[in-house]
């Protein structure tokens, strides 16, 4: 990986799932929902592509099927952050997909150099994308996505924030400081190419879906892949 690093502080390298904290969601009249297989609630376990896979701890429920290819779970059900890692094919040096509450993220001018860093995450995401000082961001544009409606914007990093994590040196060229994740910092680089969803929940809270690939030249042919399960994706309520 090259850019968009991750500097895990508990990573657990194991496969499956496990965690019975919640039932899968079940119907409006108390039935049993049709069968589909929780997220793993660890990091890094390998997910099936053509099966259904459903949230438990990350609400709202999310439902959707991985289209063909080898995708892991980078990071596993958690309440405000769930990551899907796809396995780099050809030029592709890393790329994945998530949905994220972005409940903390770096100042966007200083950047940050700990996870103790990190300050509460804006009520608008897109505005603290297109304000952003060291990204070049995109205009909002409407979309509609998961059955829900919002805007998305595409960033690529234009210059680096004077503190830094201690990865940045491991990122292509310039280095921003993004967010917190599940267990991680997550950082930008040069060759990172990224696009966020921000959506917005019937409760009025965010729901942000980003999509990345490194490097950037690859974007438009790899994100036709986590297009493909986003469209296979619902929001259950």
């Amino acid at each position: 990986m090259q850019a968009r690093w991750l500097v895990p502080l508990a990573v657990a390298l194991l496969a499956g799932c496990g965690g019975d904290d919640e039932q899968p969601p079940t119907t409006p009249q108390g039935k049993q929902a049709p069968t589909v297989t929780p997220f793993p609630s660890i990091d890094f376990a390998d997910l099936e592509p053509g099966r259904e896979y459903t949230t438990r701890r990350f609400r709202p429920h999310i439902r959707l099927t991985l289209p063909h290819g080898k995708w892991k779970a980078e990071s596993a059900d958690k309440p405000d952050h769930l990551e899907i890692q796809a396995d780099p094919v050809g030029d592709v040096t890393a790329a994945g997909f998530g949905f994220h509450h972005m409940t903390k993220v770096f100042d966007p001018a200083e950047g940050g150099e700990i996870p103790g860093d990190a300050v509460d995450g804006p009520d608008d995401f897109a505005a603290w994308l297109t304000s952003h000082p060291h990204l070049r961001a995109t205009r909002p544009k409407p979309v509609d996505a998961l059955g829900l409606k919002g805007v998305s914007v595409d960033v690529r990093v234009k210059s680096s924030q004077p503190k830094q994590y201690k990865d940045c040196g491991k990122a292509t060229g310039e280095c921003v400081v993004m967010y917190v994740g599940g267990t991680e910092t997550y950082v930008y680089g040069s060759d990172t190419y990224g696009r966020f969803l921000i959506l917005e929940q019937p409760d009025g809270k965010e729901l942000v879906v980003e999509e990345y690939v490194e490097p950037a030249s690859e974007f438009k042919r790899q994100v036709r892949l986590f297009d493909e399960a986003l469209a296979s994706a619902s929001v259950v309520r």
